[in-house]
């Protein structure tokens, strides 16, 4: 894939021709492999994370359990985002979760696309720090002693995702804090999502209000212009299955 990329200095304009690549990891790869090719796969989900950093690349993970975390820092672009996907029909599991963040105060991380992952055995299965543009599909979460899925971001979809038993069953004090959906931020599409018995409740829209310390814009605090439509929200511990707080 190509992507063409203008640059304006003073008045000169000129054109750079930028490749994106398709990166693939295994769990019997190495990070001191150039990831590019089904024989040398990287080791660890991390190391393509930080070496996918041009729209449009993707990375394929095959099945296996990666015992970190993965944070997704770079940006795509519309039309060519960053995708990070499972290999085909295997399963990669990831128990340290997924988190996509600058690690930076107020910047944002846009057009990026997360499919095809189970994530467990950790705090949080997928949270975003600043999301713009993101799509997550086709992930299994399970047994987070956190939420399931976290965060704050502008013009997100979440769907065809399962997101099961999380939450510190059983800890005092925590019985309407652990949900399966704890969100901030505007015009989300969250759709055919089966979301069951997890501790409190199945999606919590978070109305907090702008914090300029915290939220790089208002499209990113509150709760507003969300379509929420055909989930399957059941069985919840302790709380109903969803909640717009205020």
């Amino acid at each position: 894939m190509k992507v063409w990329v203008g640059v304006i200095c003073g008045v000169i304009l000129w054109w750079t021709q930028v490749y994106a690549t398709v990166y693939y990891v295994a769990t019997n790869g190495s990070d001191s492999n150039n990831g590019t090719s089904l024989a040398t796969p990287f080791l660890t989900p991390q190391k393509a994370a930080d070496t996918a950093v041009v729209a449009g690349d993707v990375v394929n993970v095959r099945g296996g359990t990666y015992n970190s975390q993965m944070r997704l820092r770079s940006s795509g672009t519309v039309g060519n985002p960053i995708v990070f996907q499972n290999y085909l029909a295997e399963v990669p599991k990831i128990t340290g979760g997924i988190k996509v963040t600058k690690d930076v105060a107020l910047q944002v991380v846009a057009y990026v696309t997360i499919r095809g992952f189970e994530l467990t055995g950790s705090n949080q299965g997928f949270n975003m720090v600043h999301g713009n543009n993101i799509v997550f599909e086709n992930n299994y979460i399970h047994h987070q002693t956190g939420q399931g899925i976290s965060g704050d971001g502008y013009q997100i979809t979440i769907r065809n995702n399962v997101i099961e038993h999380c939450g510190p069953f059983g800890v005092p004090g925590q019985e309407n804090l652990r949900h399966g959906m704890y969100v901030s931020g505007k015009d989300w599409v969250i759709y055919n999502n089966i979301v069951k018995d997890n501790l409190a409740f199945g999606i919590q829209l978070d109305g907090a209000a702008f914090d300029a310390g915290f939220h790089p814009t208002t499209d990113y605090d509150s709760a507003s212009n969300w379509i929420i439509t055909n989930n399957t929200i059941t069985d919840h511990d302790t709380a109903c299955g969803y909640r717009d707080w205020e």
